[in-house]
């Protein structure tokens, strides 16, 4: 089970601050997870996610482009396993989420950045866990 929090607060800038927290946790045993908790121990998934990411940014950016709108100057997402993320157990989009507040991984006014890492990209690595 994953749980959200959102907030969001005006304080007169250039554009509201903004903040997600996420908490994934097994509610028979009260076990918190952690993004790397989701995967097989040496799996090397830190190198798929961040490849899988940086093909999202990159496609928003032609998106953009093709809009004739400004592109996003997205940092390199480095994982670290410790993200913060949530489940989508919807059964058409079945994944991940991985979660960054504004100004982690893209300018502040790019505002919460999200990442959506479809079930079928990453079921050969994801832990028992999850299966």
């Amino acid at each position: 089970m994953t749980l959200e929090q959102y907030a969001s607060a005006y304080t007169g800038g250039a554009h509201d601050n903004e903040s997600i927290t996420t908490l994934t946790v097994n509610p028979k045993t009260g076990r918190i997870y952690t993004l790397g908790d989701m995967f097989v121990p040496g799996s090397d998934y830190k190198a798929r996610l961040e490849m899988l990411i940086a093909i999202q940014q990159k496609g928003d950016n032609r998106l953009l482009e093709q809009m004739k709108k400004p592109t996003v100057a997205y940092q390199k997402v480095i994982i670290s396993g410790n993200e913060k993320f949530y489940l989508n157990s919807d059964l058409d989009n079945w994944g991940i989420y991985v979660v960054y507040n504004p100004g982690e991984v893209a300018p502040m006014a790019a505002g919460i950045q999200k990442y959506y890492l479809p079930i079928d990209t990453i079921s050969d690595i994801i832990s028992y866990q999850l299966k």
